[in-house]
C-alpha cells in the first residue's frame, strides 16, 4: 500500500507529534507499505518531485518539499513554540495524490487544508488525526479557557478539513469524546501514538549530585497549559524540598518565567531539552513522575515514563487524557492544586516499597500502547479508509475503541522476574510478560459467600421493599443541604450517646482524614450503635451506609436511618445493580461508601468472621482504596465498672489498603478482602482486652 502523509514538520522532531509521525512512517516502511511525506523542506526536488531526507538515522523517506509559511504578526510566538508551517504547493500536492493510495492528514493546517480539497477532487481516498487540541493553541494567548475562541477553533476545522475526511485517529478517548461533543459526524478510531520500544522498564543507580536525593521529572514544551508552575509550586510546599531535584525537561516560550519563579520558591529545578537518549537516562534515575497539564490530547512524554517503570502523579483535568494512566486515585492529583499535589508526591515519596511494586505495574499496563501494535491499528484504519472509498461505502460515525480502553487490561507478569541479565549498574529488566498474574485464593473461613442468620430481631412497622429507581444518592441541592445539616445535628447526638451508653473510644482517624477522594470503609458488626461509631469516624465526608431492607420499616426510626445515609440492599437483581451503579457514581464523586461485610449483627462477638465480596467489588470496580474500621473490646475501668455490665468498645481506623491492580477483577476482589480480614483480625486479636 502506497501511504502519503501530510504534516508540516516532518522533519523537525521538536514536538510529540512529529515524533509519532516519524515512528509511523518508519513502521509503515519496515512492515511493507511505501511511505512518501508532504512536509517543508529546502531540499531540491528531482524530476519527480521528490527528494529524500533522512529524519532519524537510518531512516531515509522520499518527501515532497514545499517552502516555509511565515505569519507575519505571529511568526515570533509559532517559533518560540518550535513550530513550522508549510506553504502549500498544489501542482507538488496533485503529483503526491496521483501517486497514493491513500494519504493522511496529521495535523490542521493550510497545507492539509489544501490536501484534503484536492483529495475529495481526485477521488483519492483521505484519513486524517486530531493531535492539537484547540485549547493548546488559544493557552498560547492565555485564551485557552475561552470556550468561545475554543469552539469557534473546533467549528473551523471541521469546516475546512475534516468534512472531507471519513476516518479520524484520535489519540485518546478523551479527544474522541471532545469531537462527539463538537458535532463531529466521522469515525472516530481511538489509537494511541504509542511508546518507542526504547522505553522499556530500567532502573539506574542516581549519579553525580543526584546522590541521596529525591528526583521528580515532568517532561512537556514549556507553555502555560502545561502548568510546570503547579510541578515548581509543589515541590516548594513539600515535607521533602531539601532532598527534591526537579528536572523539568522541555523548551519553550515561558522557560524565562519557569527559572524565575524555582528561584524564588527555592526549589533545585534543572531545565532544558534531553535528547531520547539522555532523556531514558534521567526517566531510569527518576522516582516520581508528574504530568500537571491542563489540556493534553494524550502524552507520550507520560506513556514513556510508565513504561520505563514510573508511577506517576497526574491532573485530573477533564480536558487532559493523562488520567487514563493512572491505576489509582493515588496517582491523581486535582488539577491546578499545588498543595494536593504536594500530598500525593509526599506520600508516594514516603513509601518506596509501595513506589516499586506499582512501578511494576504500570510499566505491565504500559504493554497495551506498544508502538507496533499501534502502527498495526492505524494501518487497519487506512486499509479500512482505502476499501470504502472503493465500494462507495460510508462507515457509520462514532467513537471505535481501537485500543479497547473501556475494557479492563489483561493482567500481565510481574515485571520483578527477569529476562535477560541487565547492563552492569542497573537492575534486570523484562523484555516481555513471562507468567500471568498469581490468582489469589481466599481462605473460605475469611472469604465465604454464605448468608448467616440474623440473631436479633427488632420490632418492625409493616415491610419495605426497595422500588425501581430508588433515589440512592439523594443528591438535588436542597437533599444536599438537608442531610448537611442532619449529619451535623447527628454526629453530636451519636458522640453524645456512644460516648456515655458504650464508653466508645476513636482511634487512628488521621487514616480517614488524610484520604482525598471516594473510598470504601469497611468494619465489623458487633453492636446495634455500631454506626454511630462509624459516623463519627467518617465524620466530614458525605457517607452512604449499606443496610439490610428491614432497617427502613423501624418503627420511629425509618426516616432517621435514611436521612443519615442508610441505603437498601434489595434481594432483587435489578434494584440490587442499580444500587451498585449509585454507589459507584458515589465512589467517582469523593464520597464514601460503607459496608459491613459479615453482613449480619453479632453483639459484642470477639472474632471476626467471614466478609462476603461485595464491598471489595465496589472497591476494585472504581480503583478506590478499602479503610478497615475495627471494633474492639477493653475492659471496664473506673466508673464505667458501675454503669455498664458489658465491655467497653474502641473503634479504630486502619490504614487504606489498595486494590492490587495486576490481578483479574475476580482476583483483586478475593485478594483485596483476604488482606482486609487480615488486617483487621490481627488487630483484634492484638487489642482486646477483655
Amino acid at each position: 500500500m502506497r501511504v502519503l502523509m501530510v504534516m508540516d514538520q516532518f522533519l523537525s522532531a521538536t514536538n510529540g507529534t512529529t515524533m509519532t509521525t516519524q515512528r509511523f512512517a518508519r513502521i509503515l516502511q519496515e512492515t511493507g507499505c511505501d511511505v512518501r511525506v508532504v512536509c517543508k523542506s529546502d531540499a531540491a526536488p528531482g524530476p519527480d518531485g521528490v527528494a529524500w531526507a533522512k529524519p532519524q538515522p537510518g531512516f531515509k523517506i522520499a518527501v515532497y518539499p514545499q517552502q516555509e509559511l511565515r505569519y507575519p504578526l505571529v511568526q515570533g510566538l509559532i517559533d518560540e513554540q518550535g513550530m513550522a508551517f508549510a506553504r502549500p504547493n498544489d501542482d507538488a500536492l496533485r503529483e503526491a495524490l496521483k501517486w497514493c493510495d491513500v494519504v493522511h492528514l496529521v495535523m490542521a493546517s493550510d497545507l492539509s487544508y489544501h490536501a484534503a480539497r484536492l483529495a475529495r477532487e481526485m477521488g483519492v481516498p483521505a484519513t486524517a488525526a486530531f493531535h492539537v487540541q484547540p485549547q493548546n493553541l488559544s493557552s498560547s494567548i492565555r485564551m485557552g479557557r475561552v470556550a468561545p475562541l475554543n469552539n469557534l477553533i473546533f467549528r473551523l476545522d471541521r469546516t475546512y478539513l475534516y468534512r472531507y475526511v471519513d476516518h479520524v485517529q484520535c489519540p485518546s478517548l478523551m479527544m474522541a469524546r471532545q469531537l462527539v461533543a463538537h458535532g463531529y459526524t466521522n469515525a472516530l478510531h481511538v489509537i494511541s501514538n504509542g511508546i518507542d520500544p526504547s522505553f522499556t522498564y530500567r532502573r539506574l543507580p542516581k549519579d553525580g549530585d543526584l546522590v541521596g536525593r529525591l528526583v521528580v521529572t515532568m517532561v512537556g514544551r514549556y507553555s502555560h497549559e502545561k502548568r510546570q508552575d503547579i510541578v515548581l509550586r509543589a515541590v516548594a510546599r513539600s515535607h521533602h524540598r531539601d532532598r527534591i531535584v526537579l528536572v523539568l525537561a522541555g523548551q519553550g516560550p515561558t522557560e524565562r518565567g519557569l527559572r524565575r519563579l524555582a528561584r524564588r520558591l527555592g526549589v533545585d529545578a534543572r531545565f532544558g531539552f534531553l535528547d531520547p537518549p539522555r532523556l531514558r537516562d534521567v526517566l531510569a534515575q527518576t522516582d516520581v513522575y508528574v504530568h500537571a497539564s491542563d489540556m493534553e490530547s494524550e502524552a507520550m512524554s507520560c506513556m514513556e515514563a510508565i513504561a520505563t517503570g514510573l508511577v506517576p502523579v497526574v491532573s485530573d483535568s477533564p480536558l487532559s487524557a493523562t488520567s487514563q494512566f493512572a491505576l489509582d486515585d493515588r496517582s491523581v492529583f486535582k488539577a491546578g492544586d499545588a498543595a494536593d499535589l504536594a500530598r500525593k508526591l509526599d506520600w508516594w515519596l514516603e513509601h518506596p516499597d509501595e513506589l516499586e511494586r506499582m512501578g511494576h505495574a504500570y510499566a505491565r499496563e504500559a504493554e497495551r500502547y506498544r508502538l507496533r501494535d499501534c502502527v498495526a491499528r492505524f494501518r487497519r484504519m487506512l486499509e479500512e479508509a482505502a476499501r470504502d472509498a472503493r465500494d462507495g461505502h460510508t462507515p457509520a460515525p462514532g467513537i471505535r475503541d481501537d485500543m479497547a480502553l473501556l475494557a479492563p487490561p489483561k493482567p500481565a507478569a510481574s515485571p520483578a522476574s527477569p529476562e535477560r541479565p541487565a547492563p552492569s549498574g542497573e537492575k534486570n529488566v523484562p523484555c516481555q510478560p513471562q507468567e500471568p498474574a498469581r490468582r489469589a485464593e481466599p481462605n473460605p473461613q475469611h472469604v465465604s459467600k454464605a448468608k448467616p442468620e440474623h440473631v436479633v430481631h427488632m420490632p418492625h412497622w409493616g415491610t419495605f421493599s426497595t422500588p425501581v429507581g430508588f433515589d440512592y444518592l439523594r443528591d438535588s441541592p436542597l437533599q444536599r443541604v438537608g442531610t448537611r445539616m442532619f449529619r451535623a445535628v447527628l454526629d453530636v447526638a451519636a458522640a453524645l450517646v456512644t460516648r456515655v451508653v458504650l464508653g466508645f473510644r476513636l482511634r487512628g482517624r488521621q487514616n480517614v482524614k488524610r484520604l482525598r477522594g471516594g473510598f470504601v470503609s469497611v468494619c465489623n458488626h458487633v453492636h446495634v450503635l455500631d454506626c454511630g461509631m462509624v459516623l463519627q469516624a467518617l465524620r466530614g465526608r458525605r457517607s452512604y451506609i449499606l443496610s439490610i431492607e428491614d432497617n427502613f420499616a423501624l418503627p420511629f426510626c425509618a426516616h432517621i436511618v435514611r436521612w443519615a445515609g442508610a441505603v437498601p440492599v434489595s434481594p432483587h437483581l435489578r434494584q440490587l445493580g442499580e444500587m451498585a451503579h449509585s454507589m459507584s457514581q458515589a465512589l467517582r464523586a469523593g464520597r464514601v461508601v460503607h459496608v459491613y461485610p459479615e453482613t449480619a449483627l453479632m453483639p459484642y462477638c470477639e472474632r471476626l468472621r467471614p466478609f462476603a465480596t461485595g464491598a471489595f467489588w465496589l472497591a476494585v470496580r472504581n480503583r478506590v482504596p478499602v479503610v478497615p474500621l475495627v471494633v474492639t473490646q477493653r475492659a471496664r475501668r473506673g466508673l464505667w465498672r458501675v454503669l455498664k455490665r458489658r465491655p467497653c468498645l474502641t473503634l479504630t481506623c486502619l490504614p487504606a489498603i489498595w486494590p492490587d491492580p495486576t490481578l483479574t477483577r475476580r482476583d483483586a476482589v478475593n485478594d483485596l478482602a483476604e488482606r482486609c480480614w487480615q488486617a483487621m483480625d490481627a488487630h483484634i486479636r492484638d487489642n482486646s482486652t477483655c
